[in-house]
């Protein structure tokens, strides 16, 4: 035994005459309770850190800064205590290096944590300590590199106990106040608490007080229970709150599958073919069909400024309303001028930009009216280029006195016509250049052979080729496309 304490007290930085086993069992009794603390303090950091990689869902980083606080300040914990360098035959100034380090460290996240809960504050001063402690760190491990002394600095910690209390306090001064956090009066008296038992840890080794029991890691205990219930009340809150949502924006989705036509209209020489695509749950886009005979339809194609919520409730609003317009279905002018009556003083700050068209089978006609919207694009049957069929008014909610007209056409057996949202023609590659009118145009004409629903998928691939990979995932406007063919 003997021998073995000879061997192993150069590494704890003891002497061999000394150490007997009665020392050994004294070590074992004082270290015991910090390397458990030490060990479950890391543990729990380290299940903090991976429940928010893999579970969060939410912007909120609070669990992730609190699981590096608790892991580091375990490792650091561990790594002082005599018994693992007993175990571990590594050098002294390895273990030293290492809980430098950790010193450093650790008030990065900390003070992430800080901001997390406190806001950015006035001015964004609560981000100003983490500009301080990387301009102090910076300096600090340069010049302990220089002298070979890690330590220099003993407890670069010191730092926060400093600068952010100060933060506060100007905070405070300035009329800040920083958002409630749940149980939030826990988290201060286990701060207090910590706090206080630090500054005592600081006094006992500068002498200046009588007793000489160092009690910081029972401070940690208490902050880290207060800090990590906390935490973990934020996340489980923030993740209830965005089930919430979810289910709303279930509740949404439904709601909006239900305006939309559930099939087709059917009609004798008549084929169509249609693709939406919401960018997010809900969309803004619209369309809908008004039947005046059996060979006579008319069809809507509206689009909501905006995205999500609001734009989807505004894009049932026109669902009412146009269906109010069933009377005026052979007049495309009329439908688009009652829907801008009833929409008008409704939508706040949004607007619908509108097309609907009037097709007559038996007198191979189609009527137009637009409000702001992108232009019809028709392909003849005897012609090779593809005509743009434009009239277009203000959008729809701006002037409720605003006078539309509409525009007249042959739509003859063999011809195309293409109604569409802007998000097909704004659909932009990596270098930010839209696919834009020209090229939907030369599509169409060099695609005349394909069935409707042929080309409204081999347009959407187009789009998406165009876009690029990203576009697989990341969709930066509602999408809608008909495609009308006259069959005979």
């Amino acid at each position: 035994m003997n021998n073995a304490l000879t061997a192993v007290a150069p590494v704890l930085g003891l002497v061999a005459e000394n150490w007997t086993d009665l020392n050994v069992r004294a070590m074992v009794r004082g270290e015991i309770p910090w390397l458990i603390l030490g060990v479950v303090s890391t543990f729990i950091g380290v299940s903090a850190i991976a429940v928010h990689l893999l579970g969060s869902r939410t912007s909120d980083r609070s669990l992730l800064w609190f699981g590096l606080v608790a892991m580091l300040y375990g490792i650091r914990l561990v790594a002082g205590q005599g018994l693992i360098r007993l175990l571990f035959e590594i050098p002294r100034s390895s273990w030293s290096t290492l809980e430098a380090f950790i010193n450093y460290a650790i008030i990065f996240p900390a003070a992430l944590l800080f901001v997390e809960l406190f806001g950015k504050g006035w001015r964004s001063s609560a981000l100003w300590p983490l500009w301080g402690f990387g301009a102090f760190t910076a300096v600090s491990v340069g010049i302990g590199i220089t002298r070979g002394d890690p330590f220099w600095v003993h407890d670069p910690a010191n730092l926060v106990l400093i600068l952010l209390p100060l933060v506060v306090i100007l905070n405070l001064w300035q009329g800040y106040r920083p958002p409630r956090v749940a149980n939030g009066r826990v988290l201060v008296a286990g701060s207090a608490f910590f706090i206080t038992l630090v500054v005592a840890d600081h006094l006992v080794k500068a002498g200046l007080v009588p007793w000489k029991i160092l009690l910081e890691p029972l401070g940690y205990v208490a902050f880290i229970c207060s800090l990590g219930y906390v935490a973990a009340l934020r996340f489980l809150g923030d993740e209830q709150r965005l089930r919430e949502i979810e289910k709303e924006m279930d509740a949404a989705r439904q709601i909006q599958a239900a305006i939309l036509p559930r099939t087709l209209p059917s009609l004798a020489g008549f084929k169509m073919a249609v693709r939406y695509l919401p960018m997010t749950a809900v969309a803004g886009d619209f369309y809908d069909f008004l039947k005046a005979g059996e060979r006579r339809l008319g069809i809507l194609v509206a689009d909501v400024s905006g995205h999500g919520l609001p734009a989807a409730l505004i894009a049932s609003m026109v669902k009412v309303a146009i269906s109010s317009q069933a009377a005026n279905a052979a007049e495309p002018a009329k439908v688009i001028c009652g829907l801008n009556e009833m929409l008008s003083g409704q939508m706040e700050e949004h607007y619908v930009t509108a097309g609907y068209l009037f097709v007559d089978l038996e007198k191979e006609k189609g009527v137009y009216a637009g409000a702001g919207h992108p232009p019809l694009l028709l392909l003849q049957k005897s012609g090779r280029e593809t005509q743009k069929i434009q009239e277009n008014g203000l959008p729809l909610g701006f002037n409720p006195e605003e006078i539309y007209n509409s525009v007249e056409f042959d739509f003859r057996a063999g011809d195309r016509i293409v109604m569409y949202t802007d998000g097909i023609t704004e659909a932009s590659n990596a270098a930010e250049e839209l696919y834009g009118e020209v090229r939907l145009k030369e599509f169409i004409a060099s695609h005349e052979n394909l069935s409707a629903e042929e080309f409204a998928i081999a347009l959407l691939r187009e789009i998406q080729g165009w876009c690029g990979a990203a576009a697989v995932n990341i969709q930066t406007d509602d999408l809608t496309l008909l495609v009308v063919d006259h069959t005979g």
